[in-house]
């Protein structure tokens, strides 16, 4: 079972993509960023278009330290972006 993390996001994004990917552990954007859950996941997935520019660079760095791949969202649409996410975890599983 991955251990994927999602950072950022408005709350109306992460309120519907949530009940999509019920295995994905979504951190409300306000929240701080945990070094040891970044550490602990098997990918953290970025939603840049709703974060403090602070966590970014906080989140981004402790992945490169850590070896944890980092991922993007490319839209703004949460049916989209589940999909992207999907997609992206059939292609790692194989």
């Amino acid at each position: 079972d991955s251990r994927i993390i999602v950072f950022g996001g408005h709350e109306s994004w992460v309120k519907e993509i949530k009940h999509k990917l019920p295995t994905i552990r979504f951190v409300d954007r306000t929240a701080i960023p945990n070094a040891n859950m970044i550490r602990n996941a098997d990918a953290v997935w970025i939603q840049a278009n709703a974060m403090c520019h602070s966590h970014f660079h906080k989140i981004v760095d402790e992945a490169k330290k850590s070896g944890i791949p980092i991922r993007y969202f490319s839209f703004a649409s949460p049916i989209k972006c589940a999909e992207q996410l999907a997609q992206e975890d059939k292609k790692t599983a194989k």
